[in-house]
């Protein structure tokens, strides 16, 4: 199969449409326009990204990628492009693999590139309809066939085998589903694994004594405390607690943020504590997530310390007092 006849010369700038007349003679505004899109309206730009990220990663030479700078630089080429009727712009993969190929060194490769395409849209566009379209696949699969990182598989699979789950996935429903479908599918899990890795912090407990000799139970989580981690936080707290009356004690050192569902987690975990009659305390709370809990908390409940020593003197107020070591009378 041939490519086809290709228009010849170069669209005049204009205005970008902001409307069209339909086959029925209608018109269709622009938010019709941008549902007609569906899907592509975050798949084309997402996929514009990501390819021009592989790109940079592939050529980097152990270069830091600016991702910002990739943005910046897209959305000032695509608003361009609007001006000239012309599709969405990207990084070509093929085209940089072809050109690496060739021993290109520097970015004035582009204007080079660009001007060649000039050229051939506006006097050679007549010959290119008797190119196969087979010849352009071949061209395309042989730049970048060496692209394909099969090596990373088995490190992957030693490492952790939950990570081959959105590649591979992603891969086998780019094939067998629309790529907008398999893309954003990928996303998806993705974007649900890092929330269940969010959602589920990991709780260190220790039994220790007070420089009293009083127990108490030191519970510290991992990581900061947010909508998805709070509700499974307050559980295992409220079960490694349940059955006894030794004090707990929450270390925040590593709560480094905080939002509303948190500190109304936390104030419930307070009330389950208060309604056992268990004393709670809270050591080393950053004052910026202080300030979130103590917007919400009950200050009766919500008690803060932040030395050791202040540990003792807390539980002596409700009545922790420490073990008599005084030998008995013989």
């Amino acid at each position: 199969m041939r490519t086809g006849s290709i228009p010849s010369g170069v669209p005049a700038p204009q205005l970008p449409p902001f409307s069209y007349v339909r086959a029925d003679n209608s018109t269709a505004d622009f938010l019709e326009m941008v549902s007609e899109l569906g899907s592509g309206v975050l798949v084309i730009p997402l996929i514009v990204l990501l390819e021009d990220i592989a790109i940079c990663k592939a050529f980097s030479d152990g270069r830091t990628i600016d991702a910002t700078q990739e943005m910046i630089a897209l959305g000032v080429v695509n608003v361009g492009n609007s001006f000239m009727q012309a599709y969405p712009g990207g990084g070509s993969l093929a085209r940089s693999v072809v050109s690496n190929g060739s021993g290109v060194k520097t970015t004035l490769n582009g204007i080079y590139t660009g001007a060649m395409v000039i050229l051939a849209l506006q006097f050679f566009t007549q010959y290119f309809e008797f190119i196969p379209k087979a010849a352009l696949a071949a061209v395309i699969i042989s730049a970048i066939l060496f692209m394909v990182e099969y090596d990373v598989i088995k490190p992957m699979w030693r490492a952790k085998k939950l990570d081959l789950v959105p590649g591979v996935g992603t891969f086998v429903l780019c094939l067998t589903l629309p790529l907008e479908l398999g893309i954003l599918t990928g996303v998806v899990v993705n974007i649900i694994f890092i929330l269940y890795h969010a959602a589920r912090p990991k709780l260190s407990v220790e039994l220790l004594k007070t420089e009293g000799g009083v127990e108490y139970l030191m519970i510290t989580p991992d990581r900061c405390l947010m909508f998805p981690s709070v509700d499974y936080v307050r559980r295992l707290v409220n079960k490694c607690a349940a059955g006894g009356d030794v004090p707990v004690v929450l270390e925040c050192t590593h709560i480094y943020s905080a939002d509303y569902t948190a500190a109304k987690s936390i104030e419930q975990l307070t009330a389950d504590f208060h309604a056992r009659r268990q004393p709670l305390y809270f050591y080393n709370v950053k004052p910026s997530v202080c300030s979130i809990f103590e917007a919400v908390a009950k200050p009766e409940h919500f008690v803060v310390f932040y030395e050791d020593e202040d540990l003792d003197r807390l539980l002596a107020a409700d009545g922790r007092a420490p073990p008599d070591k005084t030998p008995p009378l013989p």
